[in-house]
């Protein structure tokens, strides 16, 4: 059963124990994740969100959130609300799962034997026994067997996800065709003469390098010379990643090799063809290589059906967020900017943190309030003189604007750049700044500071291994060192 969960679990947060044998840690194991346990008895009591009237607890979020962030601790400050954002969302999406297998009165089948292979699993990552594990456990005020009891209820509760997601592609199949369109590959070259201005001047060009390729010319000179395309040599391409239309394609698996093809018109342009090699779908390569190519068309074909039907049912659904920050950051992300205005307005009463403040100027840039933008920044910046990404993220929303004060942007990133000191990724972006305004001697001095912080970096590291690689010391030597230290 274990080697059946699919990758969409990867993004969905079922189960700690999951993320734990992964990861090869212990951490999460710590917390109760299906009973909605909290590590904390001071942990608020209040709803965090709704899915279709069935509440998810504070206490459930933060015990999830807690054992996530132990796996992901190398967050950046501007990744923490999209993170935690994810994580509810995980938890949302798994109760619309759960909620779903109750309605098709889904049953979970998990053996003694599948909670003995996990534990296994566990013991192998973690390069310990039974008895180490209780030894952990027990320093953590957790038994062994309640340990045990809450992977068999995480395992229930992943077997019914599984059953549902099943469900959810059951009519999935893979025809011979879409093998074949997989498998076969053509190395092509292109000439293409675009009809959009005068479609009369494009068939008398085209069909003049057709003249010229006949005569002797090379493809390539020719296609130098007349193509409107902005590659020559596609290289090998199969229909599903060709940069060509569907019915000139099916003309280049037609030709022979090194054979040019006859004018091809298509609604947007004229076309010749000249195939260099072909991989068609016939032989013993092919045989022995269909049923990977099947395999993975199908589980691509599952996903995104799965992935289509969880949408749907998110859709469908009555989801309610508690949070404004969380909410707000949501509406903001699907584009639909006076929520995000209206709700990150009261998260800002109560979380005035710099990136919520990003968040709010982003929202009234989107919702065509620049002034208020323009204002929050400010406001920001007052609160906040020492931030380096405050006034990074200020010049970028100056930069999008229509009418730009290029002093002001070149202003604020030289504050930036100065309140940065040894950010690396800081001066990257930076750097990136002042190219795309032209500043080149600014974004030059950018690229010095990186260079001297990898070098500084680089030192360090020789300097550890120089260190690591250094010989024990000898008894004598131990004893001439001992004699020294007594002169």
């Amino acid at each position: 059963m274990l080697s059946q969960l699919r990758n969409y679990s990867k993004i969905i947060i079922i189960i700690v124990a999951v993320a734990m044998v992964a990861s090869g840690a212990l951490y999460g194991a710590l917390y109760g994740f299906s009973s909605g346990q909290s590590s904390s008895n001071n942990a608020p009591s209040s709803n965090i969100a709704e899915v279709n009237g069935t509440n998810i607890t504070q206490e459930e979020y933060y015990s999830v959130l807690r054992s996530q962030a132990g796996m992901n601790n190398n967050l950046t400050r501007s990744q923490e609300i999209p993170f935690k954002y994810n994580v509810l969302s995980s938890i949302i999406d798994r109760n619309l799962i759960l909620q779903e297998a109750d309605e098709l009165g889904i049953k979970s089948v998990v053996t003694e034997g599948d909670l003995d292979d996990y534990i296994n699993q566990i013991l192998e990552n973690n390069e310990m026994t039974e008895e180490e594990l209780s030894a952990y456990l027990k320093e953590n005020n957790r038994s062994l067997k309640e340990f045990k009891e809450q992977i068999r209820e995480n395992l229930r509760v992943n077997n019914r996800i599984e059953q549902v997601e099943k469900q959810s592609y059951s009519n999935i199949t893979v025809s011979e065709e879409e093998i074949i369109d997989s498998y076969e590959k053509v190395q092509a070259q292109v000439i293409a003469k675009s009809t959009t201005d005068d479609k009369g001047a494009a068939k008398a060009s085209i069909n003049e390098a057709l003249n010229k390729i006949k005569s002797g010319s090379e493809f390539t000179e020719v296609a130098e010379e007349y193509t409107d395309f902005n590659q020559i040599d596609l290289g090998m391409i199969n229909r599903e990643n060709s940069p060509l239309p569907d019915d000139v394609m099916a003309k280049a698996f037609d030709l022979e090799k090194d054979k040019v093809s006859d004018v091809i018109e298509d609604n947007n342009a004229f076309y010749l063809i000249k195939v260099l090699d072909k991989k068609m779908a016939s032989g013993e390569d092919y045989e022995n290589a269909k049923g990977e190519i099947k395999d993975n068309i199908l589980e691509q074909k599952q996903d995104e059906a799965f992935s289509n039907w969880l949408k749907n049912i998110r859709v469908e659904s009555n989801i309610v967020i508690n949070d404004s920050i969380l909410n707000g950051y949501k509406a903001l992300s699907n584009g639909n900017y006076s929520t995000a205005v209206s709700e990150l307005e009261k998260a800002i009463e109560n979380y005035p943190t710099p990136m919520t403040y990003v968040y709010m100027a982003e929202a009234y840039k989107g919702n065509d309030q620049e002034d208020k933008a323009v204002e929050t920044f400010g406001k920001a910046i007052e609160e906040y003189p020492q931030d380096w990404e405050l006034h990074f993220n200020y010049a970028n929303l100056l930069m999008g604007m229509e009418e730009t004060d290029q002093e002001k942007i070149i202003a604020l990133l030289d504050e930036s750049s100065s309140l940065a000191v040894n950010d690396f990724y800081a001066h990257y972006q930076l750097y990136m700044a002042y190219s795309q305004l032209g500043a080149a001697e600014k974004a030059q001095s950018e690229m010095e500071k990186m260079t001297e912080m990898q070098k500084e970096i680089q030192e360090q590291q020789n300097a550890a291994s120089e260190n690591n690689q250094s010989p024990e010391p000898t008894e004598e030597s131990a004893a001439n060192n001992g004699d020294n230290s007594t002169e």
